[in-house]
């Protein structure tokens, strides 16, 4: 005979509720007990992936960049690299880095920099924080990124200028040896998103084959927008 079964079905004893099972004594006494059993185990599963599941799906979902826009220092250091890419590409701010962008590339390409030439890197933004403070003037700050008296930093801005139109890396010291060689540089592809997003693409008014953004039938139309739009006008701070 069985009396009465107390089984706590959920994980968390500050949410547990009993559940109260009194039994008479029957040929299907043992039946019922045991059919109860694996709903309240059931019941337990699926409380705790719930609970687990709540818990971890903010950090799980949530992008990288999206996390690191929470940290000032990440947020500001993302500002400078948009601000030195802008002064190097000619191509505003805005378009880089635009309000909706959910391939968000410029992440990519700012850890590839970080990783690769993090000590170079560092003086390329230092660089660019002096010579804005002494003239916003976009032509005088790129004199000065650009500075072949300081060759480090001179070819990594390079390296940065190619990544933003080619979509791939050049190593800086590849870049000066074929200067001076006269020789091919060789580079990688970053991505297949930052071969499709290159700047080359959108500066032609095309596609990079096998893949475009554009309808059926575009070719028989106007482009989209002028060249003009994508680059910022002379004298612009």
């Amino acid at each position: 005979m069985i009396d009465s079964v107390s089984i706590t079905d959920a994980p968390d004893p500050r949410t547990a509720t009993m559940l109260e099972l009194s039994v008479s004594d029957g040929p299907n006494a043992r039946e019922i007990l045991e059919n109860t059993m694996k709903v309240t185990r059931r019941a337990a599963l699926s409380r705790a992936i719930a609970i687990v599941g709540s818990s971890a799906a903010g950090s799980l979902l949530r992008p990288e960049s999206a996390r690191a826009a929470d940290d000032p220092a990440a947020k500001a250091r993302m500002q400078n690299f948009l601000g030195v890419s802008e002064i190097l590409t000619g191509i505003s701010q805005i378009r880089l880095s635009p309000q909706r962008d959910p391939i968000d590339i410029k992440t990519t390409y700012l850890t590839l920099v970080t990783n690769r030439r993090p000590v170079v890197f560092e003086r390329l933004l230092q660089k660019y924080g002096e010579s804005r403070a002494i003239s916003p003037d976009p032509k005088m700050i790129g004199a000065k990124l650009l500075d072949p008296s300081e060759p480090k930093v001179c070819y990594l801005a390079r390296s940065i200028m190619l990544m933003w139109y080619l979509g791939v890396w050049y190593e800086p010291e590849d870049l000066q040896l074929a200067e001076s060689t006269g020789s091919s540089p060789n580079f990688s592809v970053i991505s297949p998103a930052a071969y499709t997003q290159a700047w080359v693409w959108r500066v032609a008014q095309a596609h990079p084959m096998g893949y475009s953004e554009w309808h059926f039938g575009y070719w028989h139309e106007d482009p989209p927008f002028k060249l003009e739009n994508a680059i910022l006008p002379e004298g612009t701070p």
